[in-house]
């Protein structure tokens, strides 16, 4: 199954990410931390008690759900990074440390950058844009911020916010395809020590017989990413988006 991969970036805290304005050996490579992929049909403490875990699709093995006019909250320590020049992330001291920079150059501030993945699954009749029954969207908020908020449709002639689906299939026999959407990524950084916080919820659903959702492969990495000092004293939980095909 071809995977495809949809970035949306947000920052929390005291650093922006400039990725794009730095070249990419710059940051150090990609640590995963966390993974999660329901297939032991048991969920840790790092999850809500109403986290459910769903058997019944057999082309999709075991997943968390399902859930219509709900949310299931995921909770974890930030890991303890070593930052260059000594400094600690994450965890420990957040978002600090500097490279130095002789000969007049700015310093580097090195600050921790997570990406959140997951597999996103969209069950029975959503209707998208459409006003009469939605609109039917799916949002991910990371510590009290909406870091994804997107309208589905399983409706060929009703559109949506998000981009086409990896795959489809019929699990309940009915007219309505059900949509599987591979490895979301969500990028944002936090303040120094925070637990990260991640909710996945719908916005309202017409119930479990007609309009759910699961998620699955659930996973949290960290890249330590350098950003020249004038940028780092840019505003506050700024905010950016790339655009969503309709």
């Amino acid at each position: 199954m071809k995977t495809r991969t949809t970035a949306t970036r947000f920052t929390l805290g005291i650093a922006i990410t400039a990725g794009a304005l730095l070249p990419a050996a710059s940051a150090l490579a990609q640590t995963p931390f966390y993974f999660e992929n329901f297939e032991s049909g048991r969920v840790g403490p790092e999850w809500t008690l109403n986290t459910r875990i769903e058997t019944s699709y057999p082309t999709l093995s075991k997943f968390s759900g399902r859930y219509s006019n709900d949310s299931v909250k995921l909770r974890l320590a930030q890991p303890i990074v070593i930052l260059p020049g000594g400094a600690t992330g994450g965890g420990d001291d957040g978002s600090g440390g500097d490279g130095g920079g002789g000969g007049g150059s700015p310093p580097i501030v090195f600050s921790v950058r997570y990406t959140l993945t997951f597999d996103l699954y969209v069950v029975d009749s959503w209707d998208g844009l459409e006003a009469r029954y939605g609109v039917d969207r799916f949002s991910v908020g990371i510590n009290g911020v909406t870091a994804f908020n997107e309208a589905f449709s399983n409706h060929a002639q009703i559109d949506q916010t998000f981009r086409a689906p990896d795959a489809s299939f019929h699990a309940n026999a009915n007219n309505y395809r059900d949509s599987v959407y591979r490895r979301i990524s969500l990028n944002f950084t936090l303040p120094k020590g925070d637990q990260i916080k991640v909710r996945f919820a719908d916005g309202g659903l017409q119930g479990l017989n007609d309009e759910s959702w699961g998620i699955d492969n659930v996973g949290l990495g960290y890249q330590v990413v350098p950003t020249p000092a004038p940028l780092a004293l840019l505003g506050v939980a700024a905010i950016g988006r790339g655009r969503r095909r309709r």
